[in-house]
């Protein structure tokens, strides 16, 4: 292990990964402006892939038991309509980081940033796993402080994790940021396994495949810490060759360890090797019941009948398969947009309500929606 864990690389190092809630925020600008700018990023490393797909199809995997009763239409699971992509992209294209606010390098003494400005190294990471002992030793080299000396069960974690066929991985900021600009950032991710490159430019932060590493650290250590009953499956269902400690867990046991974010006090316990990536690791709360949420959204949206469309960008988007034949719809009996379909159920049904008047509603002056953030996203005009 280098000698890298001194004050200017701990500051380096501590600010990169992922910003967190607080440090990205969607613009004002219209919808279609803003998605007209993504990138369509659909070409995704082999671990990044199989982590999805392995975590989609526990949460909604195929139920052959459901056919006698209900219909062949209530059998496909995730994987059957590719809803880990959608799962992907949706996390690749959630956040967005403006330039106007990351602070020119130069200009950044340690701990010390221009008011409102964020250090751009926040963003970046940097990790290669071909040349150490380990993936754990890979990840030790760039963090801040000395991990040998801070986790405990060092040495079980490291037995544990793997990160699959990804040898190096690297997020940056693809932009001049000496250059006066100013509207969303764009980030080139790079992906090497042992055989192929995986390369896109982004213009929103790649929470994606960042964070597919850290379900395998979240995997790792139910494996290493005692009484889990969590350990590495040979039985387990494994998509391809390229996912890491995640995708060897048996179904139940990859919910399980997920769960520990939320049960335990694995953020903190392990806060020095999460924040290698997360920065706030207590993000990661929010961001599992966001995948819980994407899940359900994208089984029962039409997005599965948009064909070879549907990880472009939603106003290049086409449908391909009639709405009936889509598979959350044929599910749930929706037929589809149609006049005055599915409305409000709670007009429908006894305890329901009625419509106030408009005159008596007492609606604030300003509007402006809550994903607006002042000084940060640019604020309502």
């Amino acid at each position: 292990m280098s000698d890298n864990h001194g004050e200017d690389v701990s500051r380096r190092v501590l600010m990169k990964g992922l910003g967190g809630l607080a440090m990205v925020s969607l613009s004002n600008r219209t919808a279609a402006t803003s998605w007209e700018s993504l990138v369509d990023s659909s070409e995704i490393d082999p671990h990044t892939n199989d982590t999805y797909q392995s975590l989609v199809d526990v949460i909604l995997p195929e139920t052959p038991a459901l056919e006698e009763e209900f219909g062949p239409n209530h059998v496909p699971g995730a994987l059957n309509i590719g809803l880990d992509q959608y799962v992907i992209w949706q996390l690749d294209h959630c956040c967005e980081v403006r330039l106007e606010r990351l602070a020119h390098p130069s200009n950044i003494e340690p701990l010390q940033l221009p008011d409102k400005m964020m250090d751009p190294q926040l963003f970046e990471i940097v990790l290669d796993t071909s040349n150490v002992s380990s993936d754990l030793a890979a990840v030790n080299e760039i963090a801040p402080v000395d991990l040998t000396t801070v986790l405990p069960n060092f040495a079980t974690l490291e037995e544990a994790l793997e990160f699959g066929a990804v040898e190096q991985f690297e997020i940056m900021i693809d932009n001049d940021l000496s250059a006066d600009e100013s509207g969303p950032a764009t980030f080139a991710r790079t992906v090497k396994t042992p055989n192929e490159t995986f390369e896109q430019t982004i213009q929103s932060f790649p929470y994606a495949s960042l964070l597919s590493l850290v379900w395998d650290i979240v995997a790792a250590d139910a494996i290493a810490s005692p009484n889990t009953g969590i350990e590495l499956s040979t039985t387990s269902q494994q998509i391809d060759s390229g996912g890491g400690t995640f995708t060897q867990l048996l179904g139940k046991d990859r919910l399980r360890a997920l769960w520990r974010i939320i049960d335990t006090e694995l953020l903190t316990e392990l806060a020095p090797l999460l924040s290698v990536f997360v920065p706030r690791p207590g993000i990661l709360r929010y961001i599992l019941m966001m995948l819980n949420a994407l899940s359900g959204f994208g089984y029962y949206s039409e997005w599965a009948g948009y064909g070879e469309s549907k990880t472009a960008p939603p106003t290049r988007r086409e449908l391909t398969t009639p709405p009936d034949e889509i598979q959350g719809h044929s599910q749930t009996g929706y037929p589809g947009p149609a006049a005055g379909y599915a409305i409000d159920w709670e007009h429908l049904i006894d305890g329901g309500f009625d419509d106030p008047p408009a005159s008596e509603l007492k609606l604030p002056d300003d509007l402006t929606g809550g994903d607006v953030i002042g000084e940060i996203g640019g604020g309502a005009e």
